[in-house]
């Protein structure tokens, strides 16, 4: 036996492991926490690693259990110690396996794909994931059992064998899909980056004439709203030749609402005493239900609102008074003769035209075409563009305040904007005379500027000359 200094009857190895006789009359070794956390065997739980070497309590046995723990003390002392065991005779010799991080399978296109529409479910609305799951999947599997997986064939497939728009919107969300995996570390190539772009833009007619599909991101843009010239045009029209659905859409051009949302407004979000409407779901005409409005899905529900201003005795305030009431289940102040919200489809069709079974005589924008008095063709979505349009660049309303109004900044609460704004009225008559004044001065600043450029230019001449 060793004697240590602190511990005259601790044997020395006991520092490292001790031999501890069981009940069941076999020998047990116990390592310390210092072996046991330099050798990997170190866990909370358990931090004081345990073997048993099969052997039965015998004096024999015991002895040669000492002696092993004496090399194991003293391997672990000179830094040499074999935490296999397999160097003492006591643990069995086993393959190392090394370590190795986990590799992402990269997807196959339509399992990515999929991937990508899972992700968006969350936070999309019920129309568009109707294109995402079936118009664009089906696409992309119809060409992948044609063509294969390569990117370029795919996008030819796609050119070749549907319309611009389906092809074009395909192919965005296929680089939006590898865009997303990329990020995530399931593949390391977008082979659609860009490849949308290549195709141009679809034709207006071709356009998705959907709510969730048309780009807001445009929506002050002049070249796709109407003059309002021509939106009188179509009022006129849709009064003496569509009137079951003439109120609708004096309304969408009047507020700049989403159709989805102004079929889904009830005549409780009419507030008559605050001058204003209420405007706080969607209808969704897929699942047949209301819905949260566009982007508003992540607010708590007494935030998912907007408010419209309706001032009394205006255009807006006329046009609201002159709807019948007309009893429903539902109380939409928009209900089609079965008492449900109209159908979106319809309107649309009436709208644009239709073909084949779907044909529309007298179809609004293809007619008005015809006559003169409107001169291109923009899906009843541009209402909302058409009324942002008018109230910034006509009435020289605040882009931020019109922004508001028609929800286009989801992340703006609209009560903020209803009370720090609530002077501010949308225009509908005449146009200010305080912005007449101001284009009439802006148009003296610009002849001014050209004559003052143009005398510039006369002086360069004449110098050249000399």
């Amino acid at each position: 036996m060793i004697n240590t200094p602190k511990h005259p009857q601790r044997k020395a190895y006991e520092d490292t492991v001790v031999i501890e006789r069981l009940n069941d009359g076999k020998l047990r070794l116990q390592f310390s926490v210092d072996i046991s956390k330099a050798s990997g065997w170190y866990k909370p739980t358990t931090p004081q690693k345990k073997i048993r070497p099969g052997l039965s309590d015998t004096p024999e046995n015991y002895t040669l259990l000492e002696s092993k723990c004496l090399q194991i003390h003293l391997d672990f002392l000179n830094g040499c110690f074999d935490p296999t065991l397999v160097k003492y005779g006591i643990g069995k010799e086993r393959p190392q396996l090394a370590i190795v991080p986990p590799i992402k399978k990269e997807m196959g296109l339509l399992e990515l794909y999929d991937k990508y529409v899972e992700y968006r479910e969350k936070d999309t609305a019920l129309n568009t994931l109707r294109f995402l799951r079936i118009t664009f999947r089906n696409a992309i599997e119809q060409a992948i059992n044609a063509v294969g997986e390569d990117a370029l064939a795919i996008r030819n497939w796609l050119v070749s064998n549907k319309s611009n728009w389906t092809a074009k919107e395909t192919i965005r969300n296929l680089g939006k899909a590898y865009k997303l995996a990329i990020k995530h570390g399931f593949c390391s190539l977008n082979p659609f980056e860009d490849m949308a772009e290549e195709l141009g833009k679809s034709s207006a007619k071709n356009r998705l004439d959907d709510d969730h599909e048309a780009d807001d991101e445009e929506i002050f843009s002049q070249e796709l709203s109407y003059s309002i010239e021509e939106m009188e045009a179509i009022i006129n029209y849709v009064y003496d030749k569509k009137p079951k659905y003439a109120q609708l859409i004096e309304f969408l051009f009047l507020s700049g609402c989403r159709i989805s949302e102004a079929i889904a407004i009830k005549w409780s979000d009419i507030k008559w005493e605050r001058e204003c409407i209420v405007i706080s779901r969607q209808w969704s005409s897929v699942g047949k239900c209301f819905v949260p409005l566009k982007g508003t899905s992540h607010l708590p529900e007494h935030k998912q609102y907007r408010i419209f201003p309706m001032p009394k005795e205006d255009r807006l305030w006329k046009l609201m008074k002159s709807i019948t009431k007309k009893e429903n289940k539902y109380d939409v102040v928009f209900p089609s003769e079965r008492g449900m919200p109209l159908f979106r489809e319809t309107i649309h069709q009436h709208w644009r035209g239709g073909a084949g079974t779907s044909r529309i005589k007298c179809a609004v924008i293809p007619e008005l075409i015809k006559q003169g008095k409107v001169f291109k063709y923009l899906s009843i979505h541009h209402t909302r563009h058409t009324f942002s349009c008018i109230q910034q660049n006509v009435y020289g309303i605040d882009q931020r305040v019109v922004a508001s109004w028609c929800g286009h900044h989801p992340e703006v609460n609209g009560k903020h904007y209803w009370e720090a704004n609530r002077q501010i009225k949308p225009g509908y008559g005449e146009v200010p005379a305080n912005q007449q004044v101001q284009q009439q001065s802006e148009i003296n600043f610009l002849k001014q500027q050209l004559a003052e450029y143009q005398e510039l230019i006369n002086r360069l001449t004449e110098n050249r000359d000399i």
